[in-house]
C-alpha cells in the first residue's frame, strides 16, 4: 500500500513538472526579468528605422562607431550639436519647478551634472542617483509607471533631478509618469566609453551584489554582472535608440568631448539656467576608487563610481 501511495505521489511530481516546463515555454520571459539571456534582449534597429527616428542623423554616428565605419560622414560631437539645435526650450528646470532626468549611462559625465545643478540651486533636491532604491520596485515601475513602487516614488518625492543608475533604465515609464519632465544624457563615444566601464567593472564586480548586480544583468542582458563587450556594446546603441526614439524631441545630448562653457551654454538655454556657472568634472580618471583601495584613489563614498 505504501509503495502504491508513493508511486501516485512520483506521477503527480512528474505531471506537474511537466506543466511547468510548457507553461515557462509558451509563455515569453518578462522584460524586467534580472537573468535574460541575451537571445532575450531586443536587436538594435535597423537603417530603415534608424532613418524614421529621432535624432537620426545622431542615431546613423553611433552605428557607424559599432561597425567600425566612416560612412556616417559627421562626428560624434558635431551629430549632437545638430540633434541639440531641433529641440526647444524645456525650461524651468533649474527653478525647480519641472523635474529634470539625466538618463545617461554610467561613466558619461553623470556627478558632474548633478554637481552643476546643486551649484545652480537646486541643493540636495539635486541626486547622483536614486536614494536607497530597490530593484523590485523598479522593475514594478519599469512594467507600469503607476505602480506604487514605494522606494522609486520615495526619490522621486526627495529629489527633482536625478541620475545615473537606475534613471537610465526606466526612460519609458518616466516620460509617462511625469510628462511634463525635462531630459538630458550625458554621453560619449563608443570606444572610450567600453574602455572606461571595462575597467569600472574589473573593480566593481565582486562588489555588484544584490540589486546592483540583478539591474546589471538585466539591462546589459548578461548572466553576470561582469562586463562584457559584445553585451554592453549592444546595450550602449540599445539605449541611445530607444530614449532618441521615445523622447528624441524633448532630450538634450551633453558629450563628454563637448567644451565645458558650452555644455553650461546648452543647458542654460534648454533649462533656463545660469550659464555663469563653471561645469565641473568628477570622477575622472580612478577617482571613483573607494578609501583604502591599494590602487589608488583618495576617496569616495562605498557605491560612488557604480
Amino acid at each position: 500500500m505504501r509503495q502504491g501511495l508513493v508511486q501516485k505521489v512520483f506521477f503527480v511530481y512528474l505531471s506537474l513538472l511537466s506543466i511547468t516546463r510548457v507553461t515557462v515555454q509558451a509563455g515569453a520571459a518578462p522584460s524586467w526579468h534580472p537573468h535574460r539571456t541575451r537571445s532575450d534582449v531586443p536587436e538594435v534597429m535597423d537603417a530603415e528605422s534608424v532613418e524614421e527616428s529621432h535624432g537620426g542623423e545622431f542615431l546613423k554616428v553611433l552605428m557607424s562607431q559599432s561597425n567600425n565605419s566612416s560612412e556616417a560622414g559627421t562626428t560624434f560631437l558635431e551629430a549632437a550639436r545638430a540633434h541639440n539645435k531641433l529641440l526647444k526650450p524645456a525650461g524651468g528646470g533649474c527653478s525647480g519647478k519641472r523635474r529634470v532626468f539625466n538618463i545617461g549611462l554610467p561613466r558619461t559625465g553623470t556627478l558632474s551634472l548633478v554637481d552643476v545643478f546643486k551649484t545652480l540651486g537646486m541643493g540636495t533636491k539635486a541626486c547622483h542617483q536614486f536614494p536607497d532604491w530597490q530593484w523590485k520596485d523598479v522593475r514594478a515601475f519599469v512594467d507600469d509607471h503607476t505602480a506604487k513602487a514605494p522606494s522609486v516614488r520615495a526619490g522621486m518625492k526627495k529629489c527633482m533631478h536625478l541620475g545615473d543608475i537606475p534613471t537610465y533604465g526606466m526612460v519609458e515609464s518616466l516620460a509617462k509618469a511625469y510628462p511634463r519632465s525635462a531630459f538630458v544624457m550625458t554621453t560619449r563615444e563608443l570606444d572610450t566609453w567600453l574602455s572606461s566601464t571595462e575597467k569600472l567593472l574589473a573593480f566593481w564586480v565582486d562588489k555588484l551584489r544584490g540589486d546592483y548586480g540583478h539591474y546589471h544583468k538585466w539591462y546589459f542582458g548578461t548572466k553576470t554582472p561582469a562586463w562584457e563587450r559584445e553585451a554592453w556594446t549592444q546595450g550602449y546603441m540599445r539605449h541611445h535608440q530607444k530614449a532618441l526614439n521615445l523622447i528624441g524631441d524633448r532630450l538634450l545630448l551633453i558629450p563628454t568631448s563637448m567644451p565645458d562653457d558650452e555644455k553650461m551654454k546648452q543647458l542654460s538655454w534648454f533649462l533656463n539656467c545660469n550659464s555663469k556657472v563653471k561645469y565641473a568634472k568628477k570622477h575622472v580618471g580612478n577617482k571613483w576608487r573607494v578609501k583604502g583601495d591599494p590602487k589608488g584613489g583618495k576617496g569616495g563614498a562605498k557605491r560612488k563610481g557604480i
